[in-house]
């Protein structure tokens, strides 16, 4: 395989290449993918509501798309061991395509809705893919640095695609969405996929237990952004804020500059390193949203929670497939991913019950305990856990 290094540097003496041909082809695809899905988020509910749907439809449809996924996700990581990546991926690929596109010839509130349950579930598929094939490119010695890098692409499209999607017309939406997940889904056809161990065991269990440490904690650590997501407008609203819009491009653009250098972080100092510190970055950040007042306060806990959640997602990614036997990779990323959705669904719902019983201002408050428990579960597993040391920088493995 020729390895190839963008203009102007040069891999260091001993240490492998990360930015290989390969490695920016799969984070191409990434980028396309997540594009595409996360235009539908944002734009769909007003389309829905304008073609006649209630309130309480709109509101079931995050949990329309993030259930199925749960469900396939567990599939998806035995499927990619037993099958191999190709087949797989262009599997789920074809899928959340083709459900893109029916979405736009079928107007229909209920068929919508329909599709829309389907589309979560092909995007199980496709992204657990999609984040096993980057980890199977990436270097083990460099797998916190790119792993950091290849979440960019979903970071970038989180920040752009609904602002984008926001912008056009329903029916452009429509396309762009189908052709950004179409373009990925040309893009992986050339893909040069490694080769990999398939898995010969007579018995897959959905999980892979070297994943589930960091699993369970991003786990809690979404629980809080999931309350952020959902209630953050309405509670900025509350304090006299109307446009709460700048508290998400502070958020992206701080989870744009942390990720790659969290990444090189885990490489050298070891896991704790980095996300016992962005756990109590979370911590403090809703701490300090809960007290805000003005909007310098709310950015300010932007800053927090975007240093916070990329320093915990890129290293308990990493950490879910760094030990994880060869022919589980697949199973380790889709364990990790079924934490991550759940923290977000989970967020959600815990946050509706305690804004009932403390108003929002003291449901942040109370969500500070999730953070803080992922913090406390990731010492005790981890000091549980003596062949696999979460001290030991990752460059020393290869």
């Amino acid at each position: 395989m020729l390895d190839t290094v963008p203009p102007g540097q040069s891999a260091s003496p001993g240490k492998p290449p990360l930015w290989t041909r390969d490695f920016i082809h799969i984070t191409l695809i990434n980028t396309f993918l997540f594009f595409g899905f996360q235009c539908y988020p944002a734009a769909l509910p007003p389309y829905l509501k304008s073609l006649g749907a209630s309130d309480a439809i709109l509101g079931c449809l995050t949990a329309l798309a993030t259930i199925p996924a749960l469900l396939t996700r567990p599939l998806a990581g035995i499927l990619l061991d037993m099958l191999g990546r190709r087949k797989v991926f262009l599997s789920g690929l074809v899928m959340v395509t083709a459900i893109s596109l029916a979405m736009y010839f079928f107007p229909i509130v209920g068929v919508i809705l329909l599709l829309r349950f389907a589309h979560g579930l092909a995007w199980g598929i496709a992204n657990t893919s999609s984040n096993t094939v980057a980890t199977d490119i990436v270097p083990k010695s460099r797998l916190g640095e790119g792993m950091g890098f290849f979440s960019l692409s979903t970071a970038l499209a989180l920040a752009i695609s609904p602002a984008v999607a926001l912008s056009l017309p329903s029916e452009f939406m429509f396309v762009l969405a189908t052709s950004c997940m179409g373009m990925a889904t040309m893009l992986a056809c050339f893909l040069r996929y490694p080769r990999v161990s398939l898995s010969k065991r007579k018995h897959h269990f959905p999980f892979e237990k070297t994943a589930m440490c960091p699993a369970l904690v991003v786990l809690f650590s979404n629980t809080a952004y999931g309350s952020v997501i959902t209630f953050l407008a309405v509670y900025a609203a509350e304090r006299g804020i109307t446009n709460i819009g700048p508290y998400f491009t502070v958020y992206a653009i701080v989870l744009l500059l942390t990720r790659p250098n969290i990444g090189r972080l885990v490489d050298r100092k070891g896991h704790k390193a980095a996300l016992l510190p962005g756990l109590f970055f979370l911590a403090g950040a809703l701490v300090l949203l809960s007290q805000s007042t003005n909007m310098i306060l709310f950015l300010t806990s932007a800053v927090l929670f975007g240093v916070g959640q990329g320093s915990v997602q890129t290293s308990a990614q990493t950490l879910a497939v760094l030990y994880t036997p060869k022919d589980r990779i697949g199973a380790a990323n889709a364990t990790f991913f079924t934490g991550f959705d759940g923290g977000m669904g989970l967020g959600a719902l815990l946050a509706s019950g305690l804004a009932g019983l403390f108003g929002y201002s003291g449901m942040f408050l109370c969500l500070t305990i999730c953070p803080l428990l992922a913090a406390l579960l990731f010492v005790v597993m981890s000091g549980r856990q003596k062949n696999q040391p979460m001290d030991s920088p990752i460059s020393r493995l290869e």
